[in-house]
């Protein structure tokens, strides 16, 4: 990665062979008047780390992490469908949602989260509603869509195979109260 005498110069912290050994301020990690240590995974022998610099002149380490898609469901989403966790970080979550094929979700909305979803398999409807304002889209790979903060939302699978897609949290799901059953235009298939 980067040679340690380098590190050493952008950061003004002491680094032996490329190894942070002290403690690092991040603002956006932890508050200012924080402080904490980057514990550093060994991966095939090798450090895995991201830095980078901010305004104020410290350097930042984030380990970063690879994950592939779970084979298996690790749960079900309040809505319903099956869900397997990806990756997360701070500002944000991943996960792979999939509701087979004939399925029709509960609908839900959230109190604190956004969410943004890609469609990867499958065909089908998605429902939102905020305020008066309400639509139902298509579903089909390739189609991207928001769903922002206090927005009632339900989705259906129409095709012959799994409707399935990617979605980003923003913040990362906070836990199981997060989600409240609404009403929605379709009858839920799943509970």
């Amino acid at each position: 990665f980067l040679a340690g005498a380098f590190w050493q110069a952008l950061s003004g912290r002491r680094f032996l062979a490329g190894v942070f050994r002290g403690p690092l301020m991040c603002s956006h990690m932890v508050q200012r008047s924080q402080q904490h240590r980057i514990r550093q995974p060994i991966h095939n022998g090798k450090v895995n780390t991201l830095a980078h610099e901010h305004n104020s002149g410290h350097l930042c380490i984030m380990n970063f992490s690879t994950k592939s898609l779970p084979q298996t469901k690790d749960t079900a989403a309040p809505d319903g469908s099956d869900v397997r966790i990806l990756l997360g970080l701070q500002g944000g979550g991943m996960a792979h949602f999939e509701l087979q094929p004939g399925q029709v979700s509960t609908a839900v909305t959230h109190r604190t989260v956004e969410e943004i979803w890609y469609v990867l398999t499958g065909r089908g409807e998605m429902w939102r509603q905020q305020d008066a304002d309400q639509e139902t889209v298509a579903l089909a790979p390739g189609v991207c869509l928001t769903i922002p903060l206090g927005t009632r939302f339900q989705f259906r699978s129409t095709g012959d195979q799994p409707l399935s897609a990617v979605a980003v949290t923003i913040p990362p799901w906070p836990g199981e109260d997060e989600a409240y059953q609404v009403e929605g235009p379709w009858t839920p298939t799943v509970p």
